[in-house]
């Protein structure tokens, strides 16, 4: 080989290497540029103490990768996140190098465990840059954990997260979070626990949201405590709930956040098999604190909502009073029930109707509907319904232990009206029913006390004097008592519609 021709191969093999270090050098600028910004991001971080086992970057993929990351409070808040991996894919490598701009196109997080509550804004120190931006165009967390204990370590919120993916995130670290603006596109969790006070906790098996349609499995709300102990914990009623849905479904779900507060909107909604079992402990004493209205309650909500249409489908409602110790507490049901809402809402956006169909007992058929608009001060309503063909010794068991009484006979038709506000209501009533019959019991609910059923029945028509069309009529005005609930107030006028068609005149006023 002649010399000359040597010479060039050393010649480009030196400016291969040159170029190869040069190269390398660059590689290694970049790398240590990023992992530069990468750790002044981290430590700008005001308040807490980030902490990574392994941290890869790799200039040529446009990828860096995070093992085994830790992140607690440095004051004495109880907090502690986890996160086994965290995977930046296809992020901006200029501007993550020469500008103030963190940009990814996904960010990938697997195994995060949450325990704590973080009440903290997450903002940088006050030296920090102010224009320094994160911009994720996907997050994807998969396969974590959640729990955020209270001072009762067993009420703490908790959950499993199968799967969470968010779009569109812009935050800056001077700024606080606003979730609201991110764009939920898929969500998974299981095991969702939730204690909503002392005495009542949410669970759900399982929640997921696919694009704006959310869904669930076992729903349920339930006092924390068994009926024995709820009774010894409490000094005044409350009543032990226990409700739980089957399966529910909303669609064209959307979250906002206005300057005031979140607003949360639906168009249409599900609730599927479904049962309510209420239980009250009436040997205790009475809470003589004032009952809001159903209007006050919804204007109250700390967020704003509307949701198009409300229905809940094949479910059932039962209520039972313990009224002594040495007796047993009997039910009253309410089952095939049926309900539509339309309009649901706490604002100004009109009227909220109601629709309810249910079998009582398994005998008679109530229906009925229910119109309030939440923004009326004056919690105007209007209640209209019906039951047909009702036994009425159907609800002895309940009579027999809540009101030491029980009926007999028919009802064949009832019709009424309770037209009504905060201050008072009238109810308007016809009846059509036969061979009606009351009794009283003695406290043992084994004899007859036969004095008063003697003089009940003197006063009480059989059915047999109505119209020629079969009915009695029937008229009541109505004060609520500002102890009791709405649905007492509901029952007080029925019941006072009822007694004054058996027991007055029976005649339709003109």
């Amino acid at each position: 080989m002649s010399k000359g021709r040597l010479y060039t191969y050393k010649k480009i093999f030196l400016g291969a290497l040159v170029v190869l270090i040069g190269l390398l050098v660059l590689f290694w600028v970049i790398t240590a540029i990023l992992e530069r910004n990468l750790n002044q991001f981290i430590d700008k971080i005001d308040g807490y103490e980030i902490t990574v086992t392994d941290l890869q970057i790799r200039p040529l993929t446009r990828a860096i990768y995070f093992k085994g990351v830790e992140v607690e409070r440095s004051d004495a808040q109880t907090f502690h996140l986890y996160i086994d991996e965290i995977d930046i894919v296809h992020f901006s490598l200029f501007e993550l190098c020469f500008s103030n701009t963190i940009e990814m196109e996904k960010l990938l997080v697997r195994g995060p465990v949450l325990k704590g509550l973080p009440n903290h804004s997450g903002t940088i120190a006050k030296n920090a840059n102010k224009n320094q931006r994160l911009i994720i165009h996907e997050l994807d967390i998969g396969n974590g954990s959640c729990s955020f204990q209270s001072k009762i370590e067993k009420d703490s919120l908790r959950f499993e997260l199968k799967r969470t993916v968010i779009t569109d995130i812009t935050w800056s670290p001077t700024e606080k979070l606003d979730w609201s603006k991110w764009n939920l596109k898929q969500l998974d969790v299981e095991q969702l626990y939730i204690p909503l006070n002392d005495f009542e906790q949410l669970y759900t098996e399982r929640i997921w949201l696919d694009e704006n349609v959310l869904s669930g499995e076992k729903l349920k709300i339930k006092t924390k405590f068994d009926k024995n102990q709820l009774s010894r914990l409490i000094t005044v009623e409350r009543d032990h709930i226990d409700f739980v849905v089957h399966r529910f479904k909303l669609n064209n779900l959307a979250l906002e956040r206005t300057a005031e507060k979140y607003e949360v909107r639906v168009g249409h909604g599900v609730f599927e098999d479904f049962d309510l079992h209420v239980y009250r402990d009436k040997t205790v004493a009475d809470d003589l604190r004032r009952k809001p209205f159903y209007g006050e309650m919804l204007r109250n909500l700390p967020f704003d909502f509307n949701i198009q249409e409300l229905a809940m489908d094949n479910g059932s409602v039962s209520y039972t009073e313990k009224v002594d110790e040495e007796i047993r507490s009997e039910d009253i049901i309410f089952n095939e029930l049926n309900l539509n809402i339309l309009n649901l809402n706490n604002g100004n956006n009109g009227e909220i109707r109601t629709q309810v169909r249910s079998n009582i007992m398994d005998e008679g058929a109530l229906e009925f509907s229910y119109t309030f608009n939440p923004s009326d001060l004056h919690e105007a309503f209007l209640l209209k319904g019906s039951i047909v063909n009702f036994d009425a010794s159907a609800v002895n068991p309940f009579l027999r232990t809540s009101l030491q009484s029980k009926t007999k006979g028919q009802i064949e038709q009832m019709y009424f009206t309770i037209d009504g506000h905060q201050n008072k209501a009238s109810t308007e009533l016809k009846v059509a029913y036969e061979d009606f019959e009351f009794t009283v019991l003695k406290k043992d609910l084994l004899r007859i006390n036969k004095v008063l059923t003697f003089l009940g029945n003197l006063v009480v028509n059989d059915g047999s004097n109505s119209d020629a069309d079969g009915y009695r009529y029937g008229y009541a005005q109505t004060e609520p008592e500002s102890s009791k609930s709405f649905l007492n107030y509901l029952w007080s006028c029925l019941k006072e519609g009822i007694l004054d068609a058996i027991t007055g005149s029976g005649k339709k006023k003109t």
